[in-house]
Parts: C-alpha cells; sequence; structure tokens
C-alpha cells in the first residue's frame, strides 16, 4: 500500500492562478512553506520554458510556408 504522504498529484490552474497561490504562500511563516515554494517554483519554470504545442505546430507551419 502507498504511503499518502509520497503520492503525487498534478494539478492545472492558469499562469494567475498560480501567482495567486504564490501570493498566498508568500503569507504563511517562511519555515513553514519555502519548500513547497521552491518546488513549485521549479515545476512552473520548467512548464513556461517549453514551448506550447500549439507554438509548435505554429513554428512547423510557418516553417513549411
Amino acid at each position: 500500500m502507498e504511503n499518502k504522504a509520497n503520492k503525487r498529484i498534478t494539478f492545472e490552474v492558469t499562469l494567475d492562478e498560480a501567482n495567486l497561490i504564490f501570493k498566498s504562500l508568500g503569507k504563511q511563516p517562511f519555515e513553514t512553506v519555502y519548500e513547497l515554494i521552491g518546488k513549485l517554483n521549479e515545476q512552473a519554470n520548467d512548464q513556461l520554458r517549453k514551448p506550447s504545442s500549439e507554438d509548435t505546430i505554429k513554428s512547423l507551419f510557418q516553417a513549411n510556408q
């Protein structure tokens, strides 16, 4: 049986919603949330660096014109 504390979940939120989460976490005691903020920030940056499938399709379309 998997330990619930180690089970991973995925959220999908808009960039504005993500910023609201960070803003809300910023109001909590630093020692309580700093690791979570770091983890979320790393994941957000990874996703923002990757081109979306729509961007990839646009690039392919423009390259073939």
